[in-house]
């Protein structure tokens, strides 16, 4: 059964996103009729990465990042690619974001600590935004993570290229 399931991470991972964004759902109507500010901002975090582009569309934008995070994690089981390293930078991206934006409000050292955690790609989007060729925040949220994830993906083909080759020298 779990090697079934191991196997497809393109059904299961989409699957795992809709429980958790159910969860989620559930979490803030129990609070019914009395909502408080907390439940909301607990709920936000609890349906990232979906909550930054629209709460209406959190649930089936996690779904889509589930299927396309599954298809990229079977991709790469057939070719023996890691992506545990991109797997961590982008989590650590929506964490970094979730807590930034749960926890921190208008904090002057929560934004430093957002630019510094957010780094390559917050540079880049950066750049873009000064020299207004995106202006819309959640543009440059995606610009953000796209850059993040792309330089993982880059420093793990380049260790994996590195690693066949000082395995076949006759000096390794």
């Amino acid at each position: 059964m779990w090697s079934r399931l191991k196997g497809r991470p393109f059904i299961w991972l989409p699957i795992a996103f809709l429980v958790k964004d159910l969860a989620a759902w559930q979490y803030v109507f129990s609070y019914e009729p009395g909502i408080t500010e907390k439940a909301v901002r607990i709920h936000h975090f609890l349906l990232i990465p979906g909550v930054f582009y629209a709460v209406g569309w959190s649930t089936p934008t996690n779904v889509a990042f589930g299927a396309a995070l599954g298809l990229a994690l079977r991709r790469a089981a057939k070719q023996h690619f890691p992506l545990a390293f991109t797997l961590i930078v982008l989590t650590w991206d929506f964490l970094v974001t979730g807590i930034v934006d749960f926890a921190a409000g208008n904090n002057e050292a929560a934004h430093r600590f957002y630019q510094l955690g957010m780094m390559p790609g917050r540079f880049v989007s950066h750049i873009l935004a000064a020299h207004k060729v995106f202006s819309n925040g959640h543009v440059l949220y995606t610009v953000t993570l796209l850059c993040n994830v792309a330089a993982a993906l880059l420093i793990t083909i380049a260790y994996c290229r590195l690693r066949r080759k000082t395995a076949t020298s006759p000096l390794g």
